[in-house]
């Protein structure tokens, strides 16, 4: 996904667990700061996936408070350079989350991505998804 605005990088778009368009992106100054990371470099991502998991599922339960026990379904590792063409390669991760309601059926899936700095993107509300 490409940025309509220079000075943002869309990073991932996702339907939330109410149907709602989530638009995860963040500004190229933010972007620029991001560790730098080379995934055939034979180093560790400067974030592990444990502790990204751990950020994305706090995230969740706060963003769903009507939800609980939040499965992991997908952890995705992405690069900006498929983001914004300008914007330095820097890597982050995508979870998307399947959240429990409260009579312990699952429904709907969530999205949370976290940078390799440990940030969370909080979503932009980008409407009624498709299915929604």
């Amino acid at each position: 996904m490409k940025s309509t605005e220079d000075s943002r990088v869309d990073l991932w778009e996702a339907i939330d667990v109410d149907g709602n368009r989530r638009i995860f992106s963040i500004s190229r100054e933010v972007a620029e700061k991001l560790p730098n990371w080379d995934p055939e470099g034979g180093t560790p991502p400067p974030l592990s996936i444990a502790k990204a998991a751990e950020l994305a599922r706090a995230a969740a339960r706060k963003r769903y408070p009507n939800c609980h026990d939040f499965a992991l379904s997908m952890i995705l590792l992405k690069a900006t350079r498929s983001c914004h063409p300008v914007v330095p390669v820097k890597w982050f991760y995508a979870f998307q989350i399947t959240p429990g309601v409260r009579d312990n059926t699952f429904r709907g899936a969530g999205c949370e991505v976290v940078l390799m700095d440990g940030t969370v993107v909080d979503p932009e509300d980008g409407g009624k998804g498709e299915h929604g």
